[in-house]
Formats: structure tokens, sequence, C-alpha cells
């Protein structure tokens, strides 16, 4: 039985008379403010109205709340028989994707969130809002082709699929629209790798600051040590930004580098493989680290920032460095081309599989899996001379 002037509370959801009726108001966690009337002051009325409240709250944690009230006020659709397939037609892939970014939020990685997601925002947003609708993937895909490569249009789609079946599990939509959808085949990119006498050239450029500005503020040598290191470990970058002098310890039977983190878009997190690996340093390695200076930052990192003393940022060193350095070298003819920071990792591995290492050895090493080391690591050599039969 309701009790006149007292609020009661469901969840995100308020229940209260006002002016004859039972009002309900919340607000969304979108941040939009709600406020339903269901008229009559009856007891009963006060049941129906928790019921309601129960719904809407139910819906809200559920991330499937109506924005249109037919759920909760069914009078407002002309036909009760047909405001559910009214509703269906209403959502199209942005509101999908929106929806699946609230559920996904709190168990998805914020490296994830802030590239692939961040791309899939991109791709809804450069398209018409015909193609938004969920039976016009196909004009999706075709004004996307305009755009972007069909490597980010796949990474987007794959998103937008999961999207998709999440809506179709909650009873919002009636088919998967991206399940049979074809995308243009793209072209596998050539693997290609830095041979050992072109690595020896771009660390002496930044070694020697040769192609330093006179208006550089941090000379080039300040990053000789971090280049060389990921050339000889071949690890990938991010693990080495986030690398500690706790990290390296030396024991009776040699030096060994634990790779347990790794630090990339503002973010320290687990390593990519969420295992800890444990890399043996020869002793050319082991004379290395012992060359690194130390640069006291709150973190203990072995190559932190020059001026914040933080956490690098491979993007934008990469971007703002290593890219103009090594286009002037190779514009100098020194090295064959302009390959990105990452194509060390490559060139380390390649070197270890040319060396006569086996495949499993060098994965367990780089912190990844011999399939993906002859799929996606391993490079053919530019010029090799057949032997006789």
């Amino acid at each position: 039985m309701y009790v006149y002037g007292k609020k009661t509370k469901i969840g995100k959801v308020s229940v209260e008379l006002h002016l004859g009726a039972f009002r309900l108001r919340f607000t969304h966690p979108k941040g939009q403010r709600h406020e339903i009337r269901l008229p009559n002051e009856s007891d009963e009325a006060y049941n129906h109205a928790i019921k309601k409240a129960r719904q809407i709250n139910t819906d809200i944690e559920n991330d499937c709340f109506d924005f249109d009230y037919i759920r909760y006020k069914p009078e407002l659709a002309k036909n009760l028989a047909i405001a559910p397939q009214k509703q269906k037609q209403k959502n199209n892939l942005k509101d999908l994707w929106e929806q699946y970014k609230e559920t996904n939020r709190n168990i998805t990685e914020l490296t994830t969130q802030k590239a692939s997601w961040k791309q899939t925002d991109n791709c809804l947003d450069k398209v018409s809002k015909r193609a938004l609708q969920l039976d016009k993937t196909d004009l999706l895909l075709s004004e996307l082709l305009t755009i972007y490569s069909v490597g980010t249009i796949e990474r987007a789609f794959a998103n937008l699929k999961a999207a998709c079946y999440l809506s179709l599990k909650r009873d919002q939509i009636q088919k998967n629209p991206f399940v049979g959808l074809k995308l243009p085949k793209r072209a596998r990119p050539k693997i290609e790798c830095y041979e050992s006498d072109e690595i020896k050239i771009i660390l002496e450029a930044f070694k020697s600051d040769e192609y330093m500005s006179k208006y550089a503020r941090v000379p080039h040598s300040y990053y000789y040590h971090y280049i060389k290191f990921v050339a000889l470990t071949f690890c990938r970058p991010e693990d080495a930004i986030a690398l500690t002098w706790s990290d390296i310890r030396s024991r009776s039977n040699g030096t060994f580098i634990t790779f347990s983190k790794a630090y990339s878009r503002g973010i320290l997190k687990d390593s990519k493989t969420h295992e800890i690996r444990v890399f043996k340093c020869n002793q050319e390695l082991t004379e290395f680290l012992k060359s690194i200076p130390h640069k006291p930052n709150e973190n203990n990192l072995l190559f932190p920032t020059p001026r914040t003393k933080s956490y690098m940022d491979q993007r934008s060193w990469g971007r703002d460095l290593w890219k103009p350095v090594v286009s002037k070298i190779v514009a100098d003819g020194k090295i064959h081309k302009y390959l990105k920071f990452y194509s060390l990792r490559h060139s380390g591995i390649t070197r270890l599989v040319r060396a006569g290492i086996d495949v499993a050895t060098i994965a367990r090493l780089a912190g990844t899996s011999p399939d993906m080391i002859l799929n996606n690591y391993l490079a053919a050599r530019n010029n090799i001379d057949l032997p006789p039969m």
C-alpha cells in the first residue's frame, strides 16, 4: 500500500505521487534526466508504477533502456503489436555501437578502447546517416572504402559485428547484418627488416647527432641506448619503455631481463601476452646494459623522457624523431628504405632465424608464437645467390 508523501527508490528510479499521477524520475548513465508520468493515484496504480520502475532500472543496468518509453507506456504506440518492430527499426549502427561500449567498458583494456574503439568511432563519424542503417551495410562498406584501408575497415567491422551480436541477444534486432558480408581481399603486407649493417648505420647517426637540428632541445644521442636495446633484445617497444632497473638481475649464471609489463597510449599494463618472460643476455647485451646511464626518475625507468623523466610516448617519438632521422639516412643513400621503428623487432627475430636458432626458442625469447614468427615477423632476404645443383 502506498504511503502518501513517501518517495520510493528502485535502484536509479524514484517513484513519487505528484499532481494526481505517479511520477518516475531518474538520470540515465549517459547524463539525461527522464520523467515518466503514470496517471491515477490508487494502490493498484502504485504497484504498477513500482513494476515499471523495476523494469526501467533493469533495462538501464542491461544497457537496453527504451528512450521512446514504448516499453513502459505502450499507449504511446498506435498499435501494441507493431511497437516492438518500430523500436527495432529505429536502431542504427551508432546506437548499437554505443550500447556495446557502455556494456563492455569495464572489461575491455583501455588501450583497446583508445585504439580499436576510437578507430571504429571515426569510421561511423565519417559516413552518411543512411549508411548507418542496419540494412545498408553494403553502402557503409562502399563509403568507408573511399576513406580507409581494407585492414582498418576489417577491424571496425569486427567491432560492429560484436555489437550487433549483443543487440541480437537482447532482442533489439532480428539479425546480424555483418554475418556473411564480404570485404575485398587486402594485399598481405610484405615483411621487411633492416640488415645488421644498416642498424649499425642508424645507431651511429643517432649517437653522433649527425642529423640533429641546431634548434633541437634534446640531442638525438639521448635515445641511442633505447634504440640499441630494442635492436639487441627484439622486444616490443612498449615493453622496453616500461622496463625498470629492478627488472634486470645479475646472477652467477648470467644476466637476465624480466619482461612483465608494457606502456602504451598512456597506460601501464601487462605485457601483450599477459605472461612474464625472462630473457637471458649474451655477452654483448650484458656489456651494453652496463653502459646505459642511470637517469634518476620516480619510476626507476631505464629509458625515461629527457624532461619529464616519465614514460616515453612511442607513437610521438616515432613520428617526431625516428622517422625524420631515418628518412634522412635513406635520402643520403646509406640504407635501402625507411621502415618503422617496430621493424627492429622483425630484424632481430629474422637475424636469429638466419643464424640457425630453432623457431620455438626464438618465440619464447620474443614473447610470441612460432606461427606468428613465420607469418608476421620473418623477413625474406632482398638479395640471394641460389646455390648450384
